[in-house]
């Protein structure tokens, strides 16, 4: 997995966890081996998460997910607001290739 963390603030480099704690944003595995993968504050990560399933905003609030579609090979965006507590699920497995966390 790799990834790539732009602070918006001057935040903390370290902000993804594996597991998930219970406020961090959460990109979930669709299946195992996948790990989970945590934002724990407001910045833009990118990366490239195989085999997501749900996105779950937990105490957060999101702005804007970029993905690869399973088999596809363009990535897609949405500039969608999430506000805390949401879950964005995804019909089949994609590669996760962005999270903007806001607050």
């Amino acid at each position: 997995m790799s990834v790539s963390k732009t602070p918006t603030s001057g935040l903390s480099l370290n902000a993804i966890s594996n597991p998930c704690g219970s406020r961090d944003t959460c990109w979930k595995p669709i299946s195992l081996p996948y790990a989970q993968v945590g934002f724990t504050s407001a910045q833009t990560y990118t990366g490239t998460w195989t085999d997501r399933g749900t996105l779950v905003t937990s105490g957060h609030s999101v702005k804007g997910i970029c993905w690869i579609p399973q088999g596809g090979s363009s990535q897609v965006c949405n500039n969608n607001a999430y506000g805390t507590g949401v879950s964005v699920g995804f019909t089949q497995a994609v590669t996760g290739k962005s999270v903007t966390v806001t607050s």
